[in-house]
């Protein structure tokens, strides 16, 4: 499965990147000119990457799609960033036909091209309710593919011990460990089922409390991002999509230290999971 999902991947990052290449070496041309035209208007529109982050709290705190643009243009790519997200929501939300949140979403896919949309489930889905995870992404990928774009999925970290989620869902999961397997499993399936590409966040987030006690990720509700966890976050969506180290990129605001080791983390994590060798395997 994991196999499948890395092949997707690198075909469609090489296919961009030769895009955005002949964009660029032939862009002077009238031949290109007219090839730009097509596409939105101008060689500076044809070689901006677009990409629009759907989700909730986990996407929006600390504003790490602010964050991902800063990450992205101080290492010299061109994007624009929007964001669709609302705290407590789900991709069923997005997907719906009849909510204020699915209306937008389809609004701005039905606007423009697109090149990445990248989707973010509530985090104890991949426990309930993989089915529906699975149902919405669907409903929502036949309007991302006419938009051009390729579907991206956010996957997201395990509370932190102590979380209700442990009491609440006893029967399914008995450690963080356990919690991060399941959720990342989950996100490889539905993955697999849709040809999207997985951003490990999760396992960015493993790895980096495994890696230095002192890098506080996660806020005191043991669920949601701290700065750090949400510039972390924003690292691996850049790592994952770009294949290009966040490694001396804007800290967005991040102490220096941190930023550095955030980036290094989320590198050597993406390299990992979206390498030559398989995915989850490498993990656990």
């Amino acid at each position: 499965m994991a196999k499948r999902i890395v092949k997707g991947i690198l075909r469609y990052q090489r296919c961009l990147a030769l895009m955005i290449s002949f964009i660029l070496v032939f862009g002077s041309t009238a031949q290109a000119g007219a090839a730009v035209g097509k596409v939105g208007g101008s060689a500076e529109s044809a070689s901006t990457i677009n990409i629009l982050l759907i989700g909730n709290s986990y996407t929006k705190y600390n504003n790490m799609p602010g964050m991902l643009r800063k990450i992205c243009t101080s290492k010299g790519q061109k994007v624009k960033v929007t964001s669709v997200a609302k705290s407590m929501a789900s991709l069923s939300d997005f997907a719906s036909r009849s909510t204020s949140l699915g209306k937008k979403v389809r609004r701005l896919l039905k606007a423009q091209k697109w090149d990445y949309v990248v989707l973010q489930e509530r985090h104890y889905y991949p426990l309930t309710d993989i089915s529906e995870m699975l149902k919405s992404v669907r409903a929502l990928q036949s309007y991302i593919e006419a938009a051009g774009a390729k579907t991206a999925l956010y996957m997201t970290w395990a509370p932190e011990k102590g979380h209700s989620d442990y009491q609440k869902y006893k029967k399914l999961v008995s450690s963080r460990t356990e919690y991060q397997k399941k959720i990342t499993r989950a996100y490889e399936y539905v993955a697999d089922k849709t040809d999207a590409i997985v951003i490990p966040v999760g396992l960015a987030f493993e790895n980096a409390q495994k890696q230095s006690k002192s890098l506080s990720l996660i806020a005191k509700d043991k669920s949601h991002p701290t700065k750090c966890g949400s510039y972390l976050a924003a690292c691996t969506i850049y790592a994952a999509l770009f294949d290009q180290s966040p490694v001396g990129a804007s800290t967005a605001g991040v102490k220096k230290n941190s930023a550095k080791q955030l980036q290094q983390i989320s590198w050597k994590v993406c390299k990992r999971y979206i390498g030559e060798a398989s995915g989850i395997s490498q993990f656990y």
